[in-house]
């Protein structure tokens, strides 16, 4: 019996260390970026004849057209998106140029957008990128027609 008490103390020890070990580690592994999740953050600039973007949004979409998209806004040509599941994207870019403001019915005013960029970055673009974890950093240079010209 005494070797039994003994020996407790050793394994619960043992066993202990071991645990904590493992909390110390999934501990560190939660604190560095991606490594929870598995996902991506994807980060760029969008230019449009050399000029940053001043406001639009950026849609990333499963190119197998299974699973979610993740998107975000563009602002002064910069973006940032989280938790983007890693894989090969379409990427669908729209960015915004004011054409006027019309007058409401109430009094209010409703400001009038353009799209800046050519067609096939909209809605059937067939731009791809390849998203891999923990970061993917892209740049999208556009060049095309300038409709505010």
């Amino acid at each position: 019996m005494c070797v039994l008490q003994e020996q407790n103390p050793r394994v619960n020890f043992s066993r202990l260390a071991s645990t904590l070990g493992i909390v110390f580690a999934f501990a560190v592994c939660l604190s560095l970026s991606g490594c929870g999740s598995g996902n991506a953050t994807v980060t760029g600039r969008v230019t449009f004849n050399g000029d940053p973007v001043s406001r639009g949004s950026i849609t990333l979409l499963p190119a197998d057209g299974k699973g979610q998209p993740a998107g975000g806004n563009v602002e002064n040509g910069s973006f940032s998106i989280r938790e983007v599941v890693p894989g090969e994207k379409t990427v669908q870019i729209m960015a915004v140029y004011p054409i006027g403001r019309e007058k409401r019915d109430d009094g209010s005013e409703l400001e009038i957008v353009g799209d800046l960029l050519p067609a096939e970055w909209g809605l059937d673009s067939k731009h791809t990128l390849t998203v891999t974890a923990p970061t993917t950093n892209h740049d999208f240079p556009i060049e095309g027609p300038d409709p505010r010209k």
